[in-house]
């Protein structure tokens, strides 16, 4: 994961920030090390996507134009951050909000199928209703990737393929992020994230743009 970067000088201090949210842990042994249970969790696989990003950034940025442009999206909005020199411990704040909002429901909140189906986004709507899940995306040619509990969720995959869903998998994702059930995760954050220090003036020339 880091073998781009885990030598560059430049990202030295991506890592040592990392190391420290990690409990010493260097992410840089961490993902030679240890299992893909410890590596999947959230807060871990949160700041090991977090620091991969940001230690490229920090290896490319001499090369950098003047002016650049990012564009960022859910995770890629704390990353945006930290690579315009916004905030340097958003990364943490928000793994340990969103960290705090999903284990307190996990029950609700955990697990994600795709589901690719020949079926009609009304049909989609009323299994979620039905089995107590959410739509987390949509996708072309009637794809469809939803979140809940893996209890509800290996019943509403029966009731899909029972309806002529074309192909329906479990994905590796023990989040249902882009849902509903996020909602509490989503308020720790926030709180989180206002007690996280920023810098007024970036001092960075790249521009971001959001994505809601």
């Amino acid at each position: 994961m880091f073998s781009l970067t885990g030598n560059a000088p430049a990202a030295e201090a991506v890592f040592a920030h990392a190391t420290k949210c990690l409990g010493q842990r260097d992410p840089r042994e961490l993902v030679q090390t240890e299992p893909l249970q410890v590596l999947h969790d959230n807060r871990v696989a949160q700041i090991l996507c977090a620091s991969q990003a940001l230690s490229a950034a920090a290896a490319l940025r001499h090369v950098w134009p003047k002016t650049d442009s990012l564009g960022r999206l859910q995770r890629g909005r704390a990353i945006g951050l930290g690579c315009c020199g916004v905030a340097r411990q958003c990364d943490d704040a928000r793994s340990r909000g969103t960290e705090g909002g999903t284990d307190g429901c996990s029950k609700f909140t955990r697990g994600r199928p795709a589901i690719r189906t020949r079926l009609s986004r009304a049909s989609v709507d009323n299994l979620c209703r039905r089995h107590s899940t959410a739509v987390a995306i949509v996708n072309p040619n009637d794809a469809f990737v939803l979140g809940g509990s893996g209890e509800s969720l290996d019943i509403l995959a029966v009731d899909a393929m029972r309806m002529g869903a074309a192909h329906v998998t479990r994905i590796a994702v023990n989040v249902a992020s882009h849902t509903v059930r996020l909602a509490a995760a989503s308020s720790a954050f926030q709180a989180a994230l206002e007690h996280t220090p920023t810098k007024r003036n970036a001092t960075s020339r790249v521009r971001l743009f959001q994505r809601h």
